[in-house]
């Protein structure tokens, strides 16, 4: 089973929203950031990744680098493409802790 994180509902549904598209990622950085970091701390979560999305997180997220930095050291091709990654990224920690996505 997956594992809780000590977020609330306002910021699970910011992480929600963002994966969904209804956000964007500057306005929700907060509670992806803490999702990623609790990811990145959690082997388990960061194996389930593989190579190009482990280093857009870091470069993006945690390292803070811009779009188009990060983009090109996740070895695909600028800012529309990470973050259409970013977001199924984001999908993919939901379910890793337990939290599915609202439809």
């Amino acid at each position: 089973p997956g594992e809780k994180l000590q977020l609330d509902d306002a910021d699970w549904q910011d992480i929600y929203d963002f994966e969904k598209g209804h956000r964007l990622y500057e306005t929700c950085m907060g509670p992806v950031n803490q999702l990623v970091q609790e990811s990145v701390l959690r082997r388990r979560v960061m194996e389930s990744l593989n190579t190009q999305e482990q280093r857009l997180l870091v470069t993006l997220v945690l390292q803070a680098r811009d779009w188009k930095i990060s983009a090109a050291i996740a070895g695909i091709e600028g800012r529309k493409q990470a973050i259409k990654l970013l977001r199924a990224i984001v999908g993919k920690l939901c379910v890793q802790f337990d939290q599915i996505t609202p439809t």
